[in-house]
């Protein structure tokens, strides 16, 4: 499987997953220039797709570095703490009105999946196991 970075013209990015055979033209005709809805039920809220990257392929750990974040790029700084039993990752705003900020997350920087919870209750990568 493949990772995908979705982003719309009204800032509203989101991450899914593709095939692995897919290819940089078949996720661009997918994704690309198409409407989404983007709203929150009840409401609709259509926008156009402004671009598609691929941002983690599950064969190859550690590919993703730099990820969007309300619509500005970002970078992961490589610090990571643990924190009531839960790891957070730090990461660099690259643009936008907050360039230059440091915040944090606890999305995983190596596959992009949420984190859950190890056996011993610690919150993990469900697939990287750090």
């Amino acid at each position: 499987m493949k990772s995908v970075r979705v982003t719309c013209e009204n800032g509203i990015s989101w991450t899914t997953s593709v095939s692995d055979k897919s290819t940089p033209e078949s996720k661009d005709a997918y994704f690309v220039g198409q409407m989404f809805n983007t709203g929150i039920y009840p409401n609709e809220v259509m926008s156009k797709c402004v671009s598609a990257e691929y941002i983690y392929d599950h064969h190859r750990v550690g590919t993703i570095k730099e990820f969007y974040h309300c619509g500005d790029k970002c970078r992961y700084t490589g610090k990571r703490e643990m924190i009531h039993r839960c790891m957070f990752f730090s990461y660099e705003i690259l643009e936008g009105h907050k360039k230059g900020k440091i915040e944090v997350t606890s999305d995983c920087p190596d596959c992009d999946y949420q984190l859950g919870f190890d056996k011993s209750g610690s919150n993990v990568c469900i697939t990287c196991h750090i």
